[in-house]
């Protein structure tokens, strides 16, 4: 019973580890290929990284809402490593949605708040 508790406390913490998508910072990209394209590219664009940022911070907070009592150790491992697979994706999709805004803004398109 007492090592059944550990592990159940450890799983418990472990899984709770996942940060927040809105607190991960992002990555710096560099708005150059976004400058060679027109303003519906880019709301096209943005569009598509909006999509793929969902996707992401869905997959980000899978490792969060599971039942501890669930979950074996190697799992513990693989939802770690998509952990910060998806925290990498996510920073690199908020750097990527700078990057296009900041070409909007230079490109003086409609500025639609995202």
């Amino acid at each position: 019973m007492r090592r059944y508790f550990s592990m159940l406390l450890t799983v418990f913490v472990l899984s709770s580890c996942a940060s927040d998508p809105a607190a991960i910072k992002p990555v710096a990209v560099s708005n150059d290929p976004y400058m060679a394209m027109d303003c519906g590219q880019l709301q096209a664009q943005l569009a598509r990284i909006d999509a793929e940022y969902g996707r992401a911070a869905e997959q980000h907070g899978m490792g969060s809402f599971k039942d501890p009592a669930s979950i074996a150790f190697f799992e513990l491992t693989m939802l770690n490593a998509m952990d910060k697979s998806a925290e990498k994706d996510i920073a690199r999709l908020k750097g990527e949605k700078e990057a296009v805004q900041q070409a909007r803004i230079a490109k003086k398109c409609d500025v639609i708040s995202n």
